[in-house]
């Protein structure tokens, strides 16, 4: 099962509101998902000219590559054929939109307790980790499912996989542990793995074509988009009572996404001359993607700080720039944590050997 994300403005509407949103998908069979997906992604890229060295797309690759008058119909095309692959089993929604009220935060403690309004709750904290409230809605479906869906002839996919996520810790997100059987949280996960890439791809055509925002109406729009003899679609607003309380955050300690990077996971030192967003146009970039949903790994731009501690000995680091000498510590005073530490002429033979990429 895999989620994501988006926020919804309502500008003239309601000035400064917003909405947010979440799509988790589950599959029974997720190798047959990923052949199927690459199948439909391949043929899709050449009918639009989408030009992707890994063939995992996002919403922004359409809106680069395909032409002004054909970007609607073929955002909408790629997500409809998608969603007829047969192994995919439920498109669980969930929307909140709350009204103006004080929401109470770390009522664990009442030196940290504090109310925040709630556009400013829905804006700084609870986006920070919304993708995972559609999982957390799923994955408690034992207590809501329909009477012609039981439970136990319609099983929960318990794997989770989610792009990566911050914030506070809630009782939504230790539910989700408890409930879940394995939790892989993949930084640039929508570009490493085909189920996240169908969430990405989902929740943005959402955004961009239901004219009427409010759950009852993209609730519709996902049921017209799904074949009747595909998928289940299920929606929910969660804006209230005991359930929104689960959403906020009861304590100030935050979640440890990083414990849940899977191995091996390639790390990508820029150095001062490479910004993000222009690694992220380069070719290694996607080759790096390639290689790591290949290796059932991920992909992540070096944080020194934040990631030395969490470094595993399959790992790998990409020296963009000219620092590797200052990174080479993490090989060679290392033992369990020794990660192969790579310059970029070093990562592109990687590549080539994995690959076959960078072809002379």
């Amino acid at each position: 099962m895999a989620s994501d994300a988006t926020k919804y403005r309502f500008h003239e509407q309601q000035p400064n509101w917003v909405s947010l949103a979440a799509v988790a998908v589950a599959v029974d069979d997720i190798e047959e998902f990923d052949s199927r997906y690459f199948e439909i992604i391949t043929k899709k890229c050449g009918e639009y000219g989408i030009e992707t060295e890994h063939p995992i797309i996002k919403d922004s690759d359409i809106t680069r590559w395909v032409k002004d008058w054909e970007r609607e119909d073929a955002r909408k095309e790629i997500v409809q054929e998608l969603l007829t692959i047969e192994t995919i089993r439920e498109v669980q929604f969930v929307e909140t939109s709350l009204p103006p009220q004080w929401v109470t935060l770390f009522r664990d403690n009442e030196d940290d307790r504090k109310r925040m309004e709630s556009q400013e709750f829905m804006n700084n904290i609870l986006e920070k980790y919304y993708n995972i409230i559609a999982i957390w809605e799923y994955l408690r479906k034992k207590k809501t499912r329909p009477e012609h869906l039981p439970y136990d002839t319609w099983p929960i996919h318990k794997n989770v996989l989610t792009d990566d996520f911050g914030g506070q810790i809630s009782k939504s997100w230790l539910d989700v542990g408890e409930l879940s059987n394995k939790i892989r949280v993949i930084p640039q996960g929508d570009k490493t793995y085909p189920l996240l890439s169908l969430a990405d791809l989902t929740m943005d055509m959402v955004k961009q074509q239901v004219e009427e925002w409010d759950e009852e109406e993209i609730y519709k729009f996902l049921k017209d988009i799904t074949p009747e003899d595909s998928a289940y679609v299920d929606s929910k607003s969660i804006d209230h009572g005991i359930d929104l309380r689960h959403m906020v955050p009861h304590t100030t300690d935050s979640i440890r996404s990083i414990l849940h990077y899977p191995s091996p996971t390639v790390y990508i030192e820029t150095g001062d001359e490479l910004s993000t967003k222009k690694v992220k146009s380069l070719d290694i970039f996607e080759h790096a993607c390639k290689f790591a949903q290949k290796s059932d790994g991920c992909v992540k731009f070096f944080n020194e700080n934040h990631d030395r501690d969490f470094m595993d000995s399959s790992d790998f680091l990409i020296c963009l720039g000219d620092n590797k000498d200052q990174l080479e510590d993490y090989a060679s005073l290392n033992d369990r944590k020794s990660v192969s530490v790579l310059d970029r002429s070093e990562a592109i033979r990687l590549f080539q050997d994995e690959l076959s990429a960078f072809s002379d």
